[in-house]
This record gives structure tokens, C-alpha cells and sequence, in this order.
């Protein structure tokens, strides 16, 4: 019961010094400014997508999270209506040991996928890895040994 009468006293210590006041304030304001800045970013977003068929110059804008079946852009195209599809793709693949617990063929495939993200669509490839063969594959190659980079290579 001591320690909470002592802890008690000091926290009212602290109050009135002011110090712990000005601490709390810049905390509440911090806390409100984040919280507006995420509701502008939302409402924003919302409209956006709200005016992105008047962008687009569409009567309608359809999206989906997987693709759409060919058989309906057939019949829409047979239709006369024009489509129009938007892929995302990152710009930057982190892997760390991609291969390191599979076998070989599972292995390769992740490696041809890895690099023809890299190749075809120009997405940035971050590898990190103990297997040479895989390093020697990328254009540049950095070792790090003892948290320091003791090499960096380039093709």
C-alpha cells in the first residue's frame, strides 16, 4: 500500500509541475491529427472511386478481385460494349530464402515466377538468400557478413 500512496503522490507531483500536462496535451493533438489525416485519405478514396466511371469516360464501372470469366467479355464485346481491364503489379518482391525449403522442381518454379516478375513487368527484385547459384542470377548482388556489406557486385 505504500508503493501506491508514494506512485499517487508523484504522479500529482507531476501534474501540477506542469511538465506531464504538456506531454498529455501533445499527445491528444497527435492523436487528433492522425485521426484526421486518415479520415481525409478515406473520404478522399471514397471519392475517387465515387467519380472514377466520369474519368474513365464509362457509363459503368465494374471491378472484381479475381478475373472476369472470358465468356462475359466475349458476350459483352458481341454486345458492342467496350472494356477495358487495369492490372496491378508491385514494384518492388521481397523473398527471403524463396527456396530455401522446398524441393528442387518447387524451387525452380518459384525462381522462373521470381524472375519473370522481374523481367517482364520491371518489378524490383530484393532477394535474400545463402544460395550462390540464385545470387549469381541477379544483375547485383550484395554480401553482408557481421551486419556490414563486405561486397557489391554488379553484372
Amino acid at each position: 500500500m505504500p508503493a501506491l500512496k508514494f506512485a499517487l503522490s508523484g504522479l500529482w507531483r507531476e501534474l501540477r509541475s506542469g511538465e506531464l500536462v504538456v506531454l498529455m496535451a501533445a499527445l491528444v493533438v497527435a492523436v487528433g491529427s492522425i485521426t484526421a489525416i486518415s479520415f481525409l485519405t478515406d473520404r478522399i478514396g471514397k471519392a475517387v472511386t465515387r467519380q472514377a466511371s466520369e474519368v474513365l469516360a464509362a457509363d459503368l464501372r465494374l471491378a472484381s478481385g479475381r478475373p472476369l470469366d472470358p465468356a462475359w467479355l466475349d458476350e459483352a464485346e458481341a454486345a458492342g460494349i467496350d472494356s477495358a481491364r487495369a492490372l496491378n503489379f508491385p514494384s518492388v518482391v521481397f523473398a527471403d530464402e524463396p527456396t530455401g525449403n522446398l524441393d528442387t522442381a518447387t524451387g525452380e518454379k518459384i525462381e522462373r515466377l521470381l524472375f519473370d516478375l522481374n523481367e517482364q513487368h520491371g518489378a524490383t527484385l530484393v532477394l535474400v538468400t545463402h544460395d550462390e547459384g540464385l545470387a549469381r542470377r541477379c544483375g547485383r548482388r550484395l554480401a553482408i557478413e557481421g551486419g556490414r556489406l563486405v561486397r557489391d557486385e554488379r553484372d
